[in-house]
This record gives C-alpha cells, structure tokens and sequence, in this order.
C-alpha cells in the first residue's frame, strides 16, 4: 500500500508545480485577388459627439470581373481623413473578398506548460514588456529574424478583448539578452 501512495504524491506534486497555457492561432486564409481599383469615392461626413464618418465606394478588379464595393470608418477627428479613409477601403476589400469567396478558417491550439515559477506568462504584451520569446506566439507569415539596428528581432501575433470583439495585434521584439526580449512596436 505505501508503494503505491509514493507515486501518487509525486505525480500530483509535479502536475501542480506546472502552469500550462493554451494557445490558439485561427488564420483566415483567402486566395481572392484584388487586381485594381477604380472609380473611389470618398466621402466624410460629420457623425455623434466629436466623430466624423469616411464613406468609400469603388470598382474593384477580382479575376476577369468587376464588383462594387463600399465601407464605413467612424473616428474621434484626431486621425487624418486620408488615414480613415484608407481604413474604410481596408474593410471594404475585406468584405468584398467574403463575399466573392468566402475564407477557409485555419485553427491550431498548442498546449504551453511550464514548471517554472519564476516565470510568468504574460497576457498581453505590451510595448515596453521584457518577456521570454516562448510567451509571444509567432506570426505565420513573417517567421524568419530579421535584424534592426544590429539587434536580432522576430514578429509576434497578439490577440486581446476589447470588452465587445477579440482584436488581433500584430507586434515586433527584439532581444535584449538570451533569454530575454523587448516588445518594441504593437499595432
């Protein structure tokens, strides 16, 4: 009987002393090209309390075909139009290329475990955070180092609430020493 409780305690004594996170990675993969834009339209407009509205409408090339697209943008004001605006069209493309073909939703959970307490998992990352490279999830389309200023740097993908939707972050890190990296840009 005592053999067998030996290995109990040493079982659930190393399950408590790991702390696991899991990750998860939905990719939204769409191969609709947008040839050309012709025909924009812009338009801004005043809209509630100190915001104004950009309303883009356009022509936009996918294949041999020609379709309409149209999308809003409410800001504070603070932003230049040109800027809003461009965001409009952003979210304009992004519809038109659902409704001409909808995206295949990609998704991919890792299960991330750690015995180490003196390591602690972050849940943002914010610009300015010192964090090890295993709590930023890589980005699936830029994967490779690159170097910035002679320092090692990676792109990393982010995800947090907003209170009403999940917004995806895309951020850059650059290492200060092995084990340690700097979030130095987040947008």
């Amino acid at each position: 009987m005592q053999k067998l409780i030996i290995p109990l305690l040493l079982s659930s004594s190393i399950a408590m002393a790991q702390e696991c996170v899991m990750q998860e990675k939905i990719v939204n993969k769409s191969d609709v090209v947008i040839k050309e834009l012709s025909e924009i339209r812009r338009d801004v407009v005043p809209w509630s309390k100190n915001e104004q509205k950009c309303i883009v409408n356009f022509k936009a090339l996918i294949g041999d075909t020609w379709y309409a697209a149209n999308g809003e943008y409410i800001w504070d004001g603070e932003l230049p139009s040109a800027e809003a605006c461009g965001a409009a069209v952003n979210k304009a493309k992004k519809d038109l290329t659902a409704k001409v073909k909808p995206a295949t939703l990609l998704s991919e959970e890792v299960l991330i475990c750690n015995d180490d307490r003196q390591r602690s998992n972050i849940k943002v990352a914010k610009v300015g955070s010192i964090v090890d490279i295993s709590q930023l999830r890589a980005h699936p389309n830029y994967t490779n180092k690159f170097y910035h200023n002679g320092t090692e740097c990676r792109w990393f993908l982010d995800s947090s609430w907003t209170g009403k939707d999940i917004r995806q972050y895309q951020g850059v890190a650059c290492k200060l020493e092995p084990s340690k990296w700097v979030v130095v840009d987040k947008f």
